[in-house]
């Protein structure tokens, strides 16, 4: 793809006190306010980076509800996913691995092969992957990438979770049903939670869940014994 770019040359902007930014598209504050308080933009025209067809539409709902509703919605804390429609198709969210890297994040990257999707089997799609880039402090999902069929579709939960503030463990641990092609990016969420439990920092605690004997309890009512056995709580991530 070649590419957008602002096309404001020739709009004689500055007639209306609205100022362009260096690249060339219109200049807002974080609300999509212009120079001139009457006017606000969105979308292609915005000096960013997230030209898409969604991300306008977002734009635009929030610079409606700033300049009628007097709210004060922050437009460039919206999260951005990016679909690139190509056989296989590409999708991300959030930083990229490289990009994590430079700022010197503390992170995982945790990948589950589409060709291991019970429903990617079935369906004979078995090209492509989930990758996501967790967080080692937090457990938060800092970027992802999907590729493969309907990857953009999938990446919406991710997103979800990323806009949110759910954990990786969060996403494992939501139940989807089976099988799905979607279970591509609940098990690499899945892979990052078993790395966790089976660090050797885990095995003392999971020795000590796995003792029925420590569960087991005896009490007499009206004469008659009860054996109350009490399961630990299931490591439904797992």
């Amino acid at each position: 793809a070649t590419g957008r770019v602002p096309n404001t040359g020739s709009l004689a902007l500055h007639r209306a006190g609205v100022a362009l930014a260096s690249t060339g598209g219109i200049a807002t504050d974080s609300e999509l306010c212009t120079a001139n308080p009457d006017i606000y933009a969105a979308g292609d025209c915005l000096p960013g980076p997230d030209r898409f067809t969604h991300a306008a539409e977002w734009q635009a709902r929030a610079a409606v509800r700033n300049a009628f509703l007097g709210e004060a919605l922050d437009a460039q804390r919206l999260l951005v996913p990016r679909a690139t429609y190509t056989d296989p198709e590409v999708a991300a969210v959030g930083r990229t691995a490289a990009e994590l890297r430079a700022a010197g994040a503390a992170f995982e990257t945790f990948t589950r092969q589409a060709a291991d999707v019970d429903r990617n089997k079935c369906d004979d799609e078995r090209e492509g992957f989930a990758a996501l880039h967790v967080s080692t402090e937090t457990g938060k999902i800092l970027g992802a990438t999907v590729v493969g069929h309907s990857a953009g579709d999938h990446l919406s939960e991710v997103t979800l979770c990323m806009q949110n503030g759910l954990t990786a463990a969060d996403l494992a641990g939501t139940m989807h049903p089976y099988p799905t092609a979607a279970e591509v990016v609940r098990q690499a969420a899945q892979a990052s939670v078993r790395a966790g439990i089976f660090r050797p920092s885990s095995q003392k605690l999971l020795h000590a869940l796995s003792r029925p004997s420590e569960h087991v309890a005896w009490s007499a009512e009206g004469g008659i014994g009860v054996l109350q056995l009490t399961r630990p709580k299931a490591l439904n991530a797992c």
